[in-house]
This record gives structure tokens, C-alpha cells and sequence, in this order.
């Protein structure tokens, strides 16, 4: 009898076909989308159909808590965020969006290399299985009107992400009473005048026409961004162990080449910016050092604030440390 019911138990990941139903706010056309659709076609064929997966892209299942909210009731089985979307289920991931924490790529990937796993393990028991990320790249800002000092930001009808603490905090110890909306609502704000500053990456800008209404780009990276693929965890461990493997190497292998994309466009659209108006702002040292402050009170504030817990900050410092060969200044 125990033999049989093991059996049944076991039949839903044993038999029939699933489609995977997955959202992001990433255009169609992008290479992200290319790469994921190419995965998704490379899983049906490798699990001979067993595994479909169709693609919401351009946000039109809802901005990234919706997206989240339908895959707590099974209308949607997974999603690609950015990390400050995620760290909304798992706080710990708000580490990567420490504005002025991260020197270059280099010292970011070192990083990565090391404290992913943990931060995956850790996402993995609040409910979502990342089967695939890649570096965004850095962000900068972008304004109407120059911005240099506390005092220009200051003025700035400055935009955050909906959520997100730790820019919200950074602002805020900037003198700035920044404007929280999802990534969705930003250029009918910026067309409309409620924003004129929003930061993004150099690509970011491009890809969702923001730099339109944009004239200047400070040339001094902000804080890291990445995203990433999940999926339901109760969905994936539905599958069986052979097509879950299938999943984990074709999503692997996406991945890893939007990451290069992303890399090569990021280049691209810096000369693009600028070949279309943009003005670089450089700043000088004691503006640098003026930002970069901002840096060490965030990390001060993310390890002593009861607003949400953070398990692995500890790591982060250490790993950086040991990167640098010196303490955090």
C-alpha cells in the first residue's frame, strides 16, 4: 500500500507536459528575450516537449510584485527581476544595491563568484529557484539639469525603485525626498514632469527611451545592478529530476551569454548617449569623495536598522576585504 501511494505522489513529476508561464518587463526584441526564448526552445526539445515554457515579456503581466503575487497562486511560474526586486522576498540581495560599494567589474564579479550561492540557498527557502543571472552593469545618474553636489541633487525631482530601502536611504542622507515608483511608471513620469533624474544603466536609458527626456549623465558609477531568472520553487520541484537538470543547464548557458551581451552593450550605449546629445559630467575628486561617503553610512545603516535582517553581510564585507587586501573605508 505504502508502495502505491509513493506512486502517486511521485506521478505529477513523472508524466505529462508542462508549460512554464514566465514574466518580465524586458522588451521583446532584446537580447535578453532572444536568449531566454532560445533557451526556452532548446528545453522542449531536450525534455521531448515534456517542458514548454511561454514568455510575458514587455511587462504586460504587471510590474515585478504582481508578477510575484501570481506566482503565489499559480497564474505565472517564474519571472526575470533585477536584484532590488527579488531582495523584496529576500532582503539580503538589497547587499548588491550598497550605493558606491563596488570599485569596478572586477572586484563585482570576485564578489559574486562567492557570496551568489549563499544568496541564491537563501532565496531558494523564501520560495523562488534561480535558475539563471547576469550582470546589469552599473548604474548611473541621469538628469534634466546638472548635477554635481548634495545641493544640485538636492533639488532634483529624483525617482527610486518602489521598495527599495537602501536607495530610498541614500537619497534621503543626500538631502533628497526621492519620488518611489515602479519601473513601469517612469517615463509617463518623466514625460509628465514629476521626474527629471532617474538612474539606470547606460543601456537601462536606451532600451526603456528614458534618455529622451534626459540631458546630462553623471560619469560615476552609482551601485551594482543584476537580474535574474526564478521560478517557483513548488513548480520546479514538480518537474522531474531530469528535466529540472535540463532547465538548470539551458538557462545556465542563456545566462551566460547575456552576460557578455550585456558587457558589449553596455559599451555601445555610452558612445550611443553621447552620439545622441547626452552631456558627460565628470566630478571632481572632492565631489567623488562627497558621494562616496554615502557608501559607508548605507552599509552602516543595513547593519543596524531592524527594518528587514540581513544574514550575510558579514560576507560581503569579508569578501571584499580579502579582495582589497585592506578594511572598508
Amino acid at each position: 500500500m505504502k508502495s502505491i501511494l509513493l506512486a502517486l505522489l511521485l506521478l505529477p513529476a513523472l508524466s505529462g507536459a508542462v508549460t512554464l508561464k514566465i514574466a518580465t518587463v524586458a522588451p521583446d526584441g532584446t537580447g535578453w528575450m532572444k536568449e531566454m526564448r532560445a533557451a526556452g526552445d532548446r528545453i522542449k526539445a531536450q525534455t521531448d516537449g515534456r517542458v514548454k515554457i511561454k514568455f510575458y515579456p514587455g511587462g504586460v503581466m504587471g510590474d515585478y510584485a504582481t508578477v510575484m503575487r501570481k506566482m503565489r497562486i499559480g497564474q505565472l511560474h517564474g519571472g526575470a527581476f533585477t536584484s532590488g526586486e527579488l531582495a523584496t522576498r529576500y532582503p539580503d540581495l538589497f547587499l548588491y544595491n550598497t550605493p558606491f560599494l563596488f570599485a569596478d567589474d572586477e572586484e563585482v564579479e570576485y564578489v559574486r563568484q562567492r557570496l551568489e550561492p549563499m544568496l541564491n540557498a537563501g532565496l531558494e527557502e523564501k520560495g523562488i529557484v534561480v535558475l539563471g543571472s547576469a550582470s546589469g552593469g552599473f548604474v548611473y545618474l541621469f538628469s534634466d539639469k546638472p548635477v554635481r553636489t548634495f545641493d544640485d541633487l538636492s533639488r532634483a525631482k529624483v525617482w527610486t525603485p518602489e521598495g527599495d530601502p537602501v536607495s530610498d536611504k541614500a537619497f534621503r542622507l543626500a538631502g533628497v525626498t526621492p519620488i518611489p515608483l515602479t519601473l513601469a511608471d517612469v517615463y509617463t513620469a518623466l514625460q509628465t514632469g514629476m521626474l527629471d533624474t532617474v538612474v539606470n544603466t547606460t543601456f537601462g536609458a536606451i532600451a526603456f527611451q528614458w534618455h529622451t527626456k534626459m540631458r546630462y549623465m553623471v560619469d560615476f558609477p552609482i551601485a551594482y545592478v543584476f537580474g535574474a531568472f526564478g521560478l517557483d520553487k513548488r513548480t520546479f520541484y514538480k518537474l522531474s529530476e531530469e528535466d529540472q537538470a535540463v532547465l538548470r543547464q539551458e538557462f545556465a548557458v542563456a545566462f551566460k551569454a547575456i552576460e557578455e551581451t550585456n558587457r558589449q552593450d553596455a559599451v555601445g550605449a555610452r558612445a550611443a548617449l553621447i552620439n545622441q546629445g547626452i552631456e558627460v559630467l565628470e566630478l571632481s575628486e572632492e565631489q567623488r569623495a562627497q558621494f562616496n561617503s554615502l557608501g559607508s553610512e548605507v552599509l552602516d545603516y543595513m547593519g543596524s536598522t531592524d527594518d528587514f535582517t540581513l544574514t550575510h553581510l558579514g560576507d560581503l564585507i569579508r569578501i571584499i576585504e580579502e579582495y582589497r587586501g585592506s578594511p572598508i573605508q
